[in-house]
C-alpha cells in the first residue's frame, strides 16, 4: 500500500541524500544518485561492509513505500553501525537515513492509525535530529489523534516555524484548532496554508468546514467546490457539499450530490446517511422518500455507523416518516444512549415527538 504522507517524505530524503553526496570525498558514501558508482566508490564498497550495508539500504530507500520496506532500511542502518570503525562520512549518512527511515515509518504508521507506534518512531527520529520540521509536523499529527492537542500545538508552531514556506504545518494546526472547537483560528490557518500552496486541497477543505461551522454556508459551498475539482472522485468531498446545500434549503442539489457520492463509493456510510436523512426530514415533501429513507439508513448503519448516534437517529427519524412510530421511538432511545451532551436536548425533542406520533422535520433539512 502506498502512503501519500511517506511519498513526500521519499521525494524530500531523496533530496536530502542527494546533496549529502555531492559534499561527501569520493569512496565514503555506498552508492550515487541515481544507478552506476565510481571506480572508487566500488572499491570503497568491497572493503567497507558499512559502506555496502548502506548503499543496500540506500537503494531500498528508493522505492520504499510501506512500514515494511521502511523497517528493513533501518535494519540496513543497524547492521552498518554495527560494523563499527566506521569513517565519520558513514556514520553521518547512516544517522541521516535513519531519520529518513524513522520519519517515513512514523508517517505510514498514522496513516495506519497505529498512533502509538507511530509516536514511538517520530520520537526517536527528533532525538536524532530536534530541528526536523517534517518529524514535528508528522509528531504533532500524532498526538492530535491521540488527544494530547496542546503537546500538538507546540509541535506543530515550532514546525511552522522551522519550515518557513510549507503549508502542510499550517493545515495541521488548523485541523487541531478545528478539533478542539477553535473554528477562527482553525480558518486561519487553513488561509494561511492556501496562501502558500493554493491547489492544497486538505486546506480547502478544511476551510470550508471552519466556515460552516461558522454559519458561512454559501462561503462552505464555494470551497468544497473546489476542493472537488482537485480531487473529483472523492465521495466524502461530495456528501460534504450535499449536507451544505441541504443546510441551504438547495434540496435538488444536495440529491445530486448524494446520488454522486453512493455511486463514487458504495461503501462510504456517511453519504447513505445523509442521503437518508434529507429523505426522511426535508420540510419539503418532493424530497423525501419513506421506503427509500429507511432503505438507505439501514445500509449505512451495516456499513459503519452501528454505534453512531447520528446512523441511529436517521434511521429512527427514517421510521417515523414512514409511521412506524413504535419502532422509530425504540430506536432513538438507543440513539439517545449514545448522543455527546452538547446533543441531547435536541435527540431529546425527537424522541417525544415519535412518542406523540409524529415525524420530524427539520427546518435545515439536516442538524
Amino acid at each position: 500500500m502506498e502512503y501519500p504522507i511517506a511519498q513526500n517524505l521519499r521525494r524530500f530524503a531523496r533530496c536530502i541524500m542527494a546533496l549529502s553526496l555531492l559534499a561527501t570525498l569520493p569512496g565514503t558514501l555506498p552508492g550515487t544518485l541515481p544507478g552506476t558508482l565510481p571506480g572508487t566508490l566500488h572499491a570503497q564498497t568491497t572493503k567497507s561492509p558499512a559502506a555496502s550495508i548502506l548503499r543496500r539500504a540506500f537503494e531500498l530507500s528508493r522505492e520504499a513505500s510501506t512500514e515494511a520496506e521502511f523497517t528493513q532500511v533501518l535494519a540496513l542502518c543497524d547492521q552498518a553501525a554495527a560494523q563499527g570503525n566506521n569513517l565519520p562520512s558513514t556514520v553521518r549518512y547512516e544517522r541521516k537515513l535513519r531519520i529518513w527511515a524513522l520519519e517515513a515509518r512514523g508517517a505510514a504508521l498514522i496513516d495506519a492509525g497505529q498512533f502509538t507506534q507511530a509516536l514511538d518512531d517520530l520520537d526517536a527520529a527528533l532525538q536524532l535530529d530536534p530541528k526536523s520540521a517534517s518529524a514535528l509536523r508528522s509528531r504533532g499529527k500524532c498526538l492530535a489523534r491521540l488527544g494530547r492537542q496542546d503537546e500538538a500545538f507546540v509541535d506543530l508552531d515550532r514546525a511552522i516555524e522551522l519550515g518557513r514556506g510549507d503549508a502542510e504545518p499550517f493545515a495541521q494546526r488548523g485541523e487541531v484548532n478545528y478539533a478542539v472547537g477553535r473554528f477562527r483560528e482553525a480558518l486561519h490557518d487553513y488561509e494561511q496554508a492556501l496562501r502558500l500552496e493554493p491547489d492544497h486541497a486538505g486546506a480547502m477543505v478544511g476551510r470550508g468546514h471552519a466556515k460552516y461551522r461558522l454559519g458561512h454556508i454559501a462561503a462552505a459551498v464555494t470551497d468544497y467546490t473546489r476542493a472537488i475539482k482537485l480531487r473529483p472522485r472523492d465521495a466524502t468531498l461530495y456528501t460534504q457539499r450535499g449536507n451544505a446545500f441541504a443546510d441551504s434549503g438547495r434540496y435538488t442539489e444536495a440529491a445530486a450530490d448524494f446520488r454522486r457520492a453512493m455511486k463514487l463509493d458504495p461503501n462510504y456510510g456517511r453519504a447513505f446517511q445523509s442521503a437518508a436523512w434529507l429523505m426522511s426530514t426535508c420540510p419539503d415533501p418532493r424530497y423525501r422518500n419513506e421506503a427509500l429513507a429507511i432503505e438507505l439508513s439501514k445500509r449505512s448503519i451495516e456499513l459503519d455507523g452501528k454505534s453512531n448516534h447520528r446512523y441511529l437517529e436517521t434511521l429512527a427519524a427514517a421510521l417515523a416518516n414512514a409511521g412506524y412510530y413504535d419502532e422509530a421511538r425504540q430506536v432513538q432511545e438507543r440513539a439517545l444512549q449514545r448522543t455527546p451532551e452538547g446533543s441531547l436536548a435536541s435527540a431529546e425533542l425527537k424522541l417525544h415527538l415519535f412518542a406523540a406520533g409524529k415525524p420530524f422535520r427539520d427546518a435545515k433539512s439536516r442538524r
